[in-house]
C-alpha cells in the first residue's frame, strides 16, 4: 500500500506541471552557427533557488557584461589537428584551443581537444575524452536525470615537459590521468529574466567529481603513481580531487543557453 501511495502521490504532482517547454535537437550547434557569450564574472545577487515541481521565476537582469565572445562552429574538417579526431563533426577554436565535436540525432559530444594541458604542466597535447563528453542532449525535459563518465589517459615523452628534469628520478613517460563523474539533473523550470529579455526555460543542475593524476613510467619498476613527488618538486600542478557545480539555464530556441552559472561548493 505505500508504494501505490507515494505513486499516486507522484501522479499528483506531475498532473498540476503544465507549461514546461521542452528542449529538442534543433538547439543543437550546427557547422555555420556563430554562438555569442557575455561573462560577468563580479555577478551579484544571484541566487540558485532550491529545487521545486512549480514554475519559478530568476531575475539576472542585474547582469553586467564584462566581456564578450563568440565560438564559430565550423566543419570537422577545417581544424589543423583533424586527423586526430576522424570522427569529428565540427569544430571550435577558443584562444590557443581547438575543440572537436560529434553531433548525432540527440547528442552533442566532445571528443577532445588540442590545447593546454589539463593539469597546468604548460604543455600542449592533444587530449581525448574516452567515453566522448556529452555537452548536450536532446529531448531534454524537467525531472531528467542521467550520469555520464569519461577519462582521460595521455602519454607522452618527458622531453616534452622540461620542467620533469626536476624529479628526483629518471622517467621515460609520463601518463596524465583523469576520471570525470558527472550527474545532470533538470531539477527546476519556469523564467529567466536577463539584460536581453525574458525566456522560458529548464534549469539543469550539473555535478563534475575529477581526479587528476600523474603515471611516469620508471625503469624497471614500471608505471608509479607520481602525482605526490611532482607536486613537491615541480610548483602550480594542478591535481587531486576536484567539484564543480554549474547551472544551465536551457530555452527551446536559442543555441546557446540563456545562462550559466558556475557557483561554489555549498550551492
Amino acid at each position: 500500500m505505500q508504494r501505490i501511495g507515494l505513486l499516486y502521490l507522484l501522479m499528483i504532482l506531475w498532473s498540476g506541471l503544465t507549461g514546461q517547454i521542452t528542449v529538442t535537437q534543433t538547439i543543437f550547434p550546427q557547422a555555420g552557427d556563430t554562438l555569442h557569450y557575455a561573462v560577468d564574472d563580479q555577478p551579484v545577487n544571484i541566487i540558485m533557488t532550491p529545487p521545486d515541481f512549480n514554475a519559478q521565476e530568476w531575475d539576472f537582469s542585474m547582469l553586467q557584461p564584462r566581456s564578450s565572445f563568440d565560438l564559430v562552429i565550423e566543419e570537422g574538417q577545417a581544424g589543423s589537428d583533424n586527423s586526430l579526431f576522424p570522427d569529428a563533426s565540427s569544430f571550435y577554436a577558443y584562444g590557443s584551443t581547438d575543440t572537436y565535436l560529434k553531433v548525432t540525432a540527440d547528442e552533442v559530444l566532445t571528443l577532445g581537444y588540442v590545447g593546454n594541458d589539463p593539469l597546468n604542466l604548460g604543455i600542449r597535447l592533444d587530449i581525448h575524452y574516452n567515453p566522448s563528453l556529452v555537452e548536450m542532449r536532446a529531448p531534454v525535459q524537467f525531472f531528467d536525470i542521467r550520469q555520464t563518465s569519461s577519462v582521460i589517459l595521455k602519454t607522452f615523452h618527458p622531453s616534452q615537459w622540461p620542467a620533469s628534469s626536476q624529479l628526483p628520478v629518471t622517467i621515460d613517460s609520463v601518463r596524465l590521468r583523469l576520471v570525470l563523474n558527472r550527474l545532470d539533473v533538470v531539477d527546476a523550470w519556469g523564467n529567466l529574466t536577463i539584460p536581453g529579455g525574458r525566456f522560458d526555460v529548464l534549469r539543469e543542475k550539473r555535478v563534475l567529481f575529477v581526479e587528476k593524476r600523474i603515471d611516469a613510467k620508471v625503469p624497471p619498476l614500471g608505471w608509479l603513481d607520481v602525482t605526490d613527488v611532482v607536486a613537491q618538486y615541480i610548483p602550480g600542478v594542478t591535481y587531486g580531487v576536484d567539484t564543480i557545480v554549474t547551472y544551465y539555464f536551457w530555452n527551446d530556441q536559442s543555441k546557446e543557453p540563456i545562462a550559466v552559472c558556475y557557483t561554489d561548493r555549498s550551492q
